[in-house]
């Protein structure tokens, strides 16, 4: 955590009151098994919310598993979710629709945040409401877009195009690229790429391959944070374009924090144990390089696995 705590005082002032607006948040992902390393992950973003204000949280999906809740009433939301968090400041964890939480009922998510002071889900798909007006956060149900949901789309790029906001941010569970077990995501991407650079946003992030990772891609940031309740190994990407960079991925559980300013995003990966294993500052007027990008390939074997993974992905948790 101490870490933690001397990158955070850096950045002290540019924060000082009178000088420059700003906002914290932290973000994690796949995080809703109930076990040990949920527990362990979850009492380090206590600690960095101790440390330092955490206005909000975002959960990338897969908040409950392996299958989803039954109802508003099911002892999950307890087990798996007010338990763990518990320590955390009474603050609100926005949440995303994972693909494990579709197989239980979305609607008894949405209605339980009706009942919880940190569940916050006002619908499958939401804008994040209350933000200062130089960010703009859309979370999205990346499930439903695969399904062909384009009257989600269409509502997700109105709203971002219309944002007067200099950082516009989305939110979704599955990838686009990825150098985990499910790899890049072209379905996706056909989705979102328009959003993306029609509406000028710089950032997303996503979960569902349990890892960290920070992907650069054509004209935005990927952010993977999938690794808050368990891990899978990665593949050892085969030489990517130009367009395309992977700075940084570990297969280690942990979660992000996040602190941003009209100007400057500082980006913070934190392991279970409190410890920083990859720090970004990103500026807001180098955001994206403009080019054109297609998915990588992968090693053989890297392929291989990735097609047992999606094959088998129903009976895996």
């Amino acid at each position: 955590m101490r870490y933690l705590v001397i990158f955070l005082i850096g950045l002290v002032p540019l924060f000082a009151a009178g000088q420059e607006d700003y906002t914290s948040f932290l973000v994690y992902g796949d995080a809703g098994t109930g076990d040990v390393n949920q527990y362990d992950v979850a009492k380090q973003m206590s600690a960095t919310c101790e440390a330092s204000d955490c206005f909000f949280a975002i959960s990338t999906g897969d908040n409950i598993y392996p299958s989803g809740v039954d109802s508003a009433n099911d002892i999950q939301f307890v087990d798996k979710f007010e338990v763990p968090y518990f320590l955390m400041k009474k603050i609100h964890m926005f949440q995303a629709v994972g693909n494990h939480d579709l197989r239980g009922s979305v609607q008894a998510m949405v209605d339980y945040g009706k009942k919880s002071t940190k569940w916050t889900m006002p619908a499958r798909y939401y804008p994040i409401k209350g933000l200062p007006e130089w960010i703009s956060i859309f979370i999205l149900d990346t499930n439903g877009l695969l399904d062909g949901d384009k009257k989600q789309a269409d509502e997700a790029k109105g709203y971002m195009c219309m944002s007067k906001a200099r950082w516009k941010i989305l939110v979704g569970h599955h990838p686009i690229y990825s150098n985990g077990a499910h790899g890049d995501n072209s379905d996706l991407r056909k989705y979102l790429m328009p959003i993306i650079n029609e509406c000028g946003v710089q950032i997303y992030f996503a979960g569902h391959d349990h890892n960290q990772e920070l992907i650069t891609g054509e004209t935005f940031i990927q952010i993977v944070q999938g690794a808050s309740g368990r891990l899978r190994d990665m593949d050892k990407p085969a030489i990517m374009e130009d367009c395309k960079v992977q700075e940084f991925g570990r297969s280690e559980l942990g979660f992000a924090s996040v602190v941003a300013t009209p100007h400057l995003m500082g980006l913070d990966f934190v392991n279970n144990k409190g410890e920083v294993i990859y720090k970004r500052l990103i500026e807001y007027d180098n955001v994206g390089h403009h080019l054109e990008c297609t998915p990588h390939q992968f090693t053989w074997y890297g392929k291989i696995w990735r097609w047992l993974i999606r094959k088998f992905e129903t009976y895996l948790l």
